[in-house]
């Protein structure tokens, strides 16, 4: 009995020693953070702003009031040289109800004018609101005067009675204006109308996009021009660059969808999907999907076609063997109708929607007649 006990004890031992030095191996091999992060207080933040931008970024000049739906772009600066930043330690941003995060998909890095990773940034949209939890790695050991800025994409979901956002930063909120000082509204009604002429748009790219979704819109009117009595129409379709696979399981996403006016109110439009990529047929509307190599397909649709409607005809490019979106690439889509002088060419690029950035000095050496010792900073030394 008493040697069983000897052998169980000395086994869990093993076991204890086992774990700790499988944890040490992570520890030291991955620099990742400890599993309990700890709120740095003493972080200061400054010149926290909101800006009115598009869809890509960029700043939004032909108007003069927010609305919901746009999108707006935070930035901030923030100073540890008071705050003995160490590893582990972390910093937050909450943002209020009505904004939300565009892209929440991945762990997002800080890093150095020299691209060195010194945190790690977690987004995420809650049912409530959104926030960004950063937490700086093992590089951030011995740094001193340890400053950065962050920069996020956020969309407007909710119109507002106030000209103001509190912003909630290392849980002290502060207040900051709207763009324009004026609160969020919604956008002027305006009649619907169906389209002139046919033209091409795709969904935003995004850190987990496994491909790209396109949308033709075609007007039915300009169908009925050129396509007379519902007659067979072909949309050949070139992707680049890049090669794409076009799975047949995935030919459902290939529909066409009839959008008109909102019989019950003119400033809206109902929409409802008449025909897809399996076999979905109403009203005599039908679709067909053929694909040509690695980078093309062929859609072939047939009416009735409305003239106070638009047709959209969407379609997915995945890229091959499961890849992630190249960041660096514009991906561009090429509708030609066949038998018509008509040509759609459509972008998609991805957009960053964060960026962290992080400075600092080296820290903890000391000049001695025997050459630089380093010493601890205060925050290391216990």
């Amino acid at each position: 009995m008493h040697l069983d006990g000897s052998r169980t004890s000395r086994g869990r031992v093993a076991a204890a020693v086992f774990v700790m030095f499988a944890m040490l191996i992570v520890f030291f091999v991955t620099g990742a953070p400890p599993a309990q992060a700890r709120i740095n207080s003493d972080i200061v933040f400054t010149d926290a702003v909101l800006k009115h931008v598009d869809q890509s970024g960029n700043p939004v000049a032909d108007r003069q009031e927010v609305w919901q739906g746009d999108h707006l772009e935070f930035d901030v600066n923030y100073d540890g040289s008071n705050a003995h930043v160490a590893f582990g330690d972390e910093f937050t941003i909450e943002l209020p109800g009505f904004l939300r995060l565009r892209d929440t998909a991945a762990r997002r890095p800080m890093t150095t004018a020299d691209g060195t990773s010194v945190g790690e940034c977690v987004l995420n949209n809650t049912g409530t609101n959104s926030t960004v939890s950063c937490v700086f790695k093992e590089a951030i050991r011995r740094k001193a005067d340890v400053k950065g800025s962050i920069r996020v994409n956020l969309q407007v979901v909710e119109t507002t009675t106030a000209a103001v956002a509190g912003i909630g930063l290392n849980g002290r909120s502060q207040t900051i204006p709207l763009p324009y000082d004026k609160p969020v509204t919604v956008k002027p009604a305006v009649p619907w109308q169906p389209a002139s002429k046919p033209s091409g748009h795709a969904e935003q790219l995004t850190s987990n996009s496994k491909g790209v979704n396109w949308d033709v819109t075609v007007p039915g009117a300009w169908l009925n021009t050129n396509h007379p009595s519902g007659s067979r129409v072909v949309l050949k379709n070139t992707v680049t660059p890049g090669t794409f696979s076009h799975d047949s399981a995935d030919w459902a996403y290939s529909r066409v969808i009839e959008e008109c006016a909102d019989p019950r109110n003119p400033d809206t439009s109902l929409s409802r999907v008449v025909a897809d990529g399996i076999g979905k047929s109403i009203d005599g509307f039908r679709l067909k999907v053929d694909v040509s190599g690695q980078q093309g397909s062929v859609l072939t649709m047939n009416g009735p076609w409305n003239s106070l409607c638009n047709y959209h005809v969407t379609l997915r490019s995945l890229f091959n063997d499961n890849q992630a979106v190249d960041k660096a690439v514009t991906y561009v889509n090429t509708t030609s109708f066949e038998n018509v002088g008509e040509t759609v060419t459509t972008e998609s690029r991805y957009q960053e929607t964060f960026v962290g950035t992080v400075s600092y000095r080296e820290a903890g050496k000391v000049m001695l007649p025997s050459g630089p010792v380093e010493t601890p900073l205060a925050s290391e030394s216990a």
